[in-house]
């Protein structure tokens, strides 16, 4: 179970997915420089924008890292002693809640720098978003739309192998058949997955021109940037928050199935891998104080 918890989970450190232990400390300390290249993209900020998102980054980073870095510690913990073991679909899915909950506290810790934020894009950023959507928007549908489905699969398959054996070395063929067979049964519809993301990026650039357009913008950009995010994590469409659900059960399910396939020597390695993860935000935590 721990490489796709740990995908999560590493998802939250400010967007940075690092592939060692010696990696962590260093990427954590560059993310708020890491995440703004990253959003300056999406944007082309201005002067004073830039300073604004700088600032606003880092004093994110700060509480992120006195706040939040105690709560993966205890995650990672918690995983570790699970790894040596079995486990349920249904004790996969409590610790992707854990998971997804620390997200939740960062969007929510994330929302008053954002508000300051979005009433001053200008009509040009808008446009430069949008186009930023459809580029990153193609490069999606090349990799989960295009080809045949047995291509689709072959891709999910081998992704899935290469979270899995980062942390629990290299599969047995059994292992691979048990991915396999998760891979076929799984309900994911990337088509939908496809038209919840064009519904967020929608929505994102009406909210954006309603709010240039307003003449309150940053009276009403807090709730603007609210709402954005609460229909962001849950979609208002109740068919697609049904199937995102039978999606993330199906992550639940598949965790479990591959964990329990595993070896003793297998999950020594996964215990000893989340250790070290955990020792190094141990490191970043002590630095913080």
């Amino acid at each position: 179970m721990a490489p796709i918890i740990f995908a999560l989970l590493w998802s939250l450190l400010l967007g940075l997915s690092l592939g060692g232990c010696s990696a962590v400390r260093i990427g954590y300390g560059n993310a708020p420089s890491l995440l703004y290249w990253w959003i300056d993209g999406y944007v082309d900020f201005d002067e004073a924008q830039s300073v604004k998102a700088r600032d606003t980054l880092a004093a994110l980073h700060a509480w992120h890292r006195r706040q939040e870095l105690p709560a993966y510690i205890a995650l990672l913990q918690s995983v570790q002693t699970m790894a040596p073991v079995n486990v349920t679909p249904e004790q996969a899915c409590v610790h992707l809640e854990v998971a997804r909950d620390r997200l939740r506290a960062l969007l929510a810790n994330a929302e008053p720098g954002m508000a300051a934020l979005v009433p001053t894009v200008k009509p040009a950023q808008i446009e430069h978003i949008r186009r930023q959507f459809e580029k990153r928007n193609e490069g999606w549908r090349e990799k989960w739309l295009d080809g045949s489905a047995q291509q689709r699969r072959e891709r999910r398959i081998n992704q899935a192998v290469e979270r899995y054996e980062s942390f629990y070395g290299t599969l047995e063929e059994r292992q691979l058949a048990v991915i396999r067979a998760n891979v076929e049964r799984s309900r994911f519809d990337p088509s939908l997955r496809y038209q919840e993301t064009l519904r967020r990026q929608q929505e994102t650039l009406q909210a954006l021109r309603q709010l240039l357009a307003a003449p309150k913008a940053e009276a009403d950009a807090p709730a603007a940037v609210h709402e954005a995010i609460e229909r962001a994590l849950r979609s208002p469409d109740p068919v697609m928050r049904a199937r995102f659900e039978a999606d993330w059960q199906d992550n639940c399910r598949a965790i479990a199935d591959l964990h329990n396939s595993t070896t003793p020597a297998q999950r020594r390695k996964a215990t000893q891998t989340l250790k070290n993860y955990e020792d190094d935000l141990r490191a970043l935590l002590v630095t913080a104080r």
